[in-house]
């Protein structure tokens, strides 16, 4: 009974570490959307705050909220260029995260025994992996990936996002353009969530039993 305790156990903390990652990269996707919900307010009208978040809110579309909020920014803001290209290159930086925060959310997982070599000998690890075998495109593009990793990543990154966007706000309601401008977050690559390749094989990683009792 104590050795199924300790398998089971094994097989859950990876699963509980992704699923608190997921999660991660859920709620600070959905607080990025709200910045920009308030950034579309100061952009379009802040004294009809309550008008312009209700025609945001009724979008419901995360690709269209930001195509109507870089349309407004594109044609107003004349006289804040640098404020404006910076909203501009914000948006564009979600664009290039959307896919793989869908990905995250969409793609299907295992709980899989990973090494880096044939024999599962060196650098022996149980990881969330990707469910590869119906050849699902979401779970497709995280192959190889350390999904705990990656998600850590594109969570910081957001984070950071929502930061700087907040601190263009003040900026577009200011009267004219600042002399100094906030500094462009360094965004980290998703590179750094690759797993080693492992050797000798080119063989998937095992599957272990379903740990969701699926």
């Amino acid at each position: 009974m104590a050795d199924e305790t300790t398998s089971d156990k094994s097989l859950w903390e990876p699963l509980e570490r992704h699923v608190t990652a997921l999660g991660w990269v859920v709620v600070s996707w959905c607080e990025l959307y709200e910045e920009l919900g308030l950034l579309f307010v100061d952009v379009i009208n802040p004294d009809k705050s309550a008008a312009v978040l209700a025609a945001w809110h009724e979008v419901r579309s995360d690709r269209t909220q930001r195509h109507m909020l870089l349309a407004a920014v594109k044609n107003t803001l004349n006289s804040k260029p640098s404020v404006r290209k910076y909203i501009r290159w914000a948006i564009g930086q979600i664009d290039e995260m959307e896919n793989a925060r869908n990905n995250a959310v969409h793609a299907p997982v295992e709980t899989t025994i990973w090494s880096r070599d044939s024999d599962l000998l060196t650098d022996l690890r149980i990881l969330v992996q990707p469910r590869l075998e119906a050849n699902n495109p979401r779970a497709n593009q995280m192959g190889g990936y350390d999904l705990e990793k990656l998600f850590r990543i594109h969570h910081e990154n957001t984070n950071a996002l929502i930061l700087f966007i907040r601190s263009l706000r003040p900026l577009v309601r200011a009267a004219a353009e600042p002399d100094q401008l906030p500094k462009k977050p360094s965004l980290q690559s998703t590179q750094q969530a690759k797993l080693p390749t492992p050797q000798n094989t080119e063989e998937p990683p095992l599957p272990l039993p379903d740990a969701t009792g699926a």
